[in-house]
C-alpha cells in the first residue's frame, strides 16, 4: 500500500480523460463512495488498495453541470456527458476551461457500475464493511490553472484502505 505521509494526493493529471483533452485537471468526488465507485468501475472484483484524501474545497468560479436544463444551455445532456464518448465532455471542458471557469460540478459517470458490482468491500484499518455501490453522484472537476488567489482545497484527512467489488450473491 502506498504511505500515507510520502504519496501525493492532490496532484493534476494532464492527461486526456473525461473533462479535460489534456491541460491540467484534478478529479474528485463530493461523497467517498461514489469516488470508489469510479475505481471500481476500472478495478472490479479486484482488490485495490488505495490512499484516500478528503479535502474541503472553496472556489468561486464553479460552475453546476449536473441537471440536464444547464446542460441543455450548451447542447449537451447528463447522458452525452457520462456515456462512453469523452469527446461531447471534452469540448465543454475545454471551452469552460479557456473561459476561465476555476471548476465544474458534473454528474459521476457510474450508472452502470451497481448492475455488474453491486455491493463492493472497503477495509479500512482492519474493519470490513460491506457497501451498496451508488449510481448516481457528483464529481468535481478542478482547473488548476484557473484557480486564483483564495480558491483551494484543504486536506482535512486522509487514510488507507482498500476496495473490491462483489458480484450479486456474493458472500465474500
Amino acid at each position: 500500500m502506498p504511505r500515507t505521509a510520502s504519496a501525493s494526493l492532490w496532484r493534476p493529471t494532464a492527461r486526456s480523460y473525461r473533462w479535460s483533452d489534456g491541460y491540467p485537471v484534478l478529479y474528485a468526488s463530493l461523497d467517498l463512495d461514489v469516488a470508489f465507485a469510479e475505481r471500481l468501475k476500472r478495478t472490479g472484483f479486484q482488490r485495490t488498495p488505495l490512499l484516500v484524501g478528503i479535502a474541503r474545497a472553496s472556489i468561486a468560479r464553479t460552475l453546476d453541470l449536473t441537471s440536464d436544463q444547464t446542460l441543455a444551455t450548451f447542447g449537451l445532456s447528463v447522458t452525452a456527458v457520462t456515456g462512453p464518448d469523452y469527446a461531447p465532455s471534452q469540448r465543454l471542458g475545454r471551452e469552460l476551461f479557456e473561459t476561465g471557469v476555476a471548476a465544474l460540478l458534473v454528474p459521476a459517470a457510474i450508472a452502470e457500475v451497481p448492475t455488474q458490482l453491486p455491493r463492493f468491500v472497503l477495509v479500512r484499518e482492519r474493519e470490513r464493511q460491506e457497501r451498496t455501490t451508488p449510481g448516481v453522484g457528483v464529481n468535481l472537476v478542478i482547473f488548476t490553472g484557473n484557480l486564483r488567489p483564495g480558491d483551494g482545497y484543504r486536506e482535512i484527512e486522509r487514510f488507507l484502505c482498500a476496495i473490491f467489488g462483489l458480484s450479486p450473491g456474493d458472500e465474500r
